[in-house]
């Protein structure tokens, strides 16, 4: 799937916001929410509102027919950018997958492999064309003036703010150096995106989940309710309290 090159490809500009959040399911498929947005003007010129188009097209972001895609356009003091909505793609067999494949599931889980950024989007995997074509001309920020490679040493920390958040159905089992929260690993570092990030997670629902884990919202919300239920019943003994003693008082 060709939207994380896009976003991938923001993290060589010298101010531009990167995020992703992909949701997989116990039932083979997942969904992804990107927004990526440039206060450069190099992806998405500053004089008018983003062209979104490219990223509406499901052969284009390489995602199966069928797939529902969503792009808009979004403006504000943050740059201009786009925001895509991926619904429902299907996840292969890992032993059927084409190389690449941001998502395969291995027996019990899911892998999430999300490839290194490399220096110019379009020598990704599915070429030039499409969405991760989109912004080819994107290059790393200089470094002392000198035309030419990058060193390696080349940070990305402070000018671009990046997040790459993945949850599972299940607990995660491999989390590649993100934080994990419940199901869910997220990497906010943007030089450790650009290299590359890859976890896994148990493709069934809550499996290896504590018994916390898995009831905590349950619970709350019943002593939520127990709680309501008790006050309800203590204002009513407050309301019925005055009335009750004047009935006594006048049978005096």
């Amino acid at each position: 799937m060709r939207p994380v090159l896009v976003a991938a490809s923001c993290l060589t500009l010298s101010a531009c916001t990167a995020h992703m959040d992909m949701t997989i399911s116990s039932q083979g498929s997942y969904d992804v929410a990107m927004e990526m947005r440039d206060t450069t003007g190099t992806v998405f010129p500053k004089d008018k509102t983003p062209d979104c188009s490219a990223y509406s097209d499901p052969t284009a972001l390489g995602v199966p027919a069928g797939t529902t895609v969503k792009a808009e356009p979004i403006t504000g003091d943050d740059g201009l950018g786009c925001s895509v909505s991926i619904k429902g793609v299907k996840v292969p067999q890992a032993s059927a997958a084409e190389p690449n494949t941001i998502v395969v599931r291995d027996g019990d889980v899911y892998k999430v492999t999300i490839q290194p950024l490399s220096p110019d989007p379009s020598q990704d995997s599915g070429g030039a064309d499409g969405a991760a074509g989109a912004a080819p001309q994107a290059s790393a920020p200089p470094s002392g003036g000198q035309d030419g490679p990058q060193p390696e040493s080349t940070s990305f920390k402070g000018v671009v703010d990046t997040k790459v958040a993945v949850t599972f159905p299940g607990a995660v089992t491999q989390s590649g150096g993100g934080k994990v929260s419940g199901t869910t690993v997220t990497w906010d570092d943007p030089d450790t995106v650009a290299k590359g990030v890859s976890a896994s997670g148990y493709a069934q629902d809550s499996r290896g989940m504590s018994w916390w884990s898995r009831s905590r919202i349950w619970l709350i919300a019943g002593l939520a309710a127990l709680g309501g239920v008790l006050t309800v019943a203590v204002l009513r003994r407050r309301a019925r309290g005055p009335s009750t003693s004047k009935g006594h008082a006048s049978e005096e």
